[in-house]
């Protein structure tokens, strides 16, 4: 099969489907390109291929005109009568929107089928080792620099090779007023004002990436009382006893944030002085509502995965081992986590709020550019 031909012409796209699938950052870390694209195809309908949770991220966004859900539980294991029944509907929405371009981000064989299948005239994604890449009309490329590059930067490359600008692209996040309101009330009730709140976020998508509970204890106990702090410990799904330990740490009054969703998280990441956090999806949604992030990285990669704004400070500790990027299950000491002490995550954390406290009121809040091509 020879290669396709480069798409150079963006201005015959009249509607875009945006393909990624699940996990809370990497989602986030795609509004980037949905705003070059949006920017790029001003006029164009644009719709984005998303797997629960991860679609409550989107329900705000003007630049997304439709969301289109792919329950991927229903397959986890194997095909059921509601899963085929799902898919099914799922693929004749989007075959009769007639895409014109199908950008897929997430870049596997499932979405690769899933772009092929939705009828796009045109479908890009990166270079990959998956035969399914020939369901694609253009693979990009890796280019120089590119084990070095944020994952962010490589969406940015899939855009650039098929003529998407991305220059001046807006890493921003369209928060819910009302989510935002409902969370201030709870944090009005529980805090005090004019100290400043800081979350914290114990649990990851993967226990791989989990600096250990009992230093998130340390640091909070050190935090309020030198640092004058309130804690504030987001817990996820199946993480309410990460919270109990950290509580049982403090001597004073610890608020446990608990059964969130992803707005009413995203209002009391706005809400609150700076984040926490191990590698995780609350910490790029952070960094899209551009609040102060202290990232604790053990066998991930800080330059290619970690927050994507100047507002931010990724602690890690490069032993030999690291980053592995949680290939090496088998890992036993995870020094790479382990060997990162309270006093150093603290010294970060007190840095950003000391900086904080200086930066002029107008520029407290604001929208990172991300483009840079």
């Amino acid at each position: 099969m020879t290669k396709p031909k480069r798409l150079k012409i963006v201005g015959n796209f009249s509607s875009v489907l945006i393909i990624r699938l699940n996990d809370i950052g990497e989602v986030v870390m795609t509004l980037p390109c949905l705003d070059a694209v949006r920017h790029a195809l001003p006029g164009a309908r644009i719709g984005f291929l998303v797997s629960p949770p991860s679609h409550e991220l989107l329900l705000h966004d003007s630049r997304v005109d439709q969301i289109f859900v792919f329950e991927k539980k229903l397959w986890r294991d194997r095909p059921s009568l509601q899963g085929i029944k799902q898919l099914g509907k799922l693929l004749l929405d989007l075959h009769r929107e007639r895409f014109d371009l199908a950008i897929d981000l997430h870049n596997n064989p499932s979405t690769h089928w899933l772009a092929y299948v939705s009828g796009a005239k045109y479908r890009v994604s990166l270079e990959s080792r998956y035969r399914s890449r020939y369901l694609m009309t253009w693979n990009a490329a890796p280019c120089a620099g590119w084990e070095q590059m944020h994952n962010i930067e490589r969406h940015f490359h899939v855009l650039t090779s098929v003529g998407i600008p991305t220059r001046g692209a807006e890493y921003r996040f369209a928060l819910d007023p009302e989510s935002r309101v409902r969370v201030k009330t709870q944090l009005d009730q529980e805090l005090e004002q004019g100290k400043p709140v800081v979350v914290l976020q114990p649990g990851a998508g993967l226990p791989e990436r989990c600096w250990p509970v009992q230093r998130f204890g340390e640091l909070a106990a050190r935090l309020v009382e030198e640092a004058g702090a309130q804690i504030v410990v987001h817990c996820g799904p199946g993480e309410d006893h990460l919270g109990e330990r950290i509580r049982q740490s403090v001597p004073q009054p610890v608020l446990i944030a608990k059964r969130l969703t992803l707005q009413e998280l995203a209002g009391l990441l706005d809400l609150c002085d700076l984040l926490i956090s191990n590698d995780s999806g609350p910490m790029h949604l952070a960094a899209a509502l551009g609040k102060p992030v202290v990232a604790v990285f053990g066998p991930t990669h800080p330059q290619r995965s970690g927050p994507y704004q100047a507002r931010a400070v990724a602690v890690s500790n490069y032993v030999e081992c690291s980053p592995c990027g949680i290939q090496n299950l088998s890992c036993i000491h995870r020094k790479c986590l382990t060997d990162i002490s309270a006093d150093e995550v603290y010294d970060a954390a007190v840095h950003l709020l000391s900086r904080e406290r200086e930066r002029p009121q107008e520029e407290s809040s604001g929208i990172a550019s991300a483009g840079a091509s």
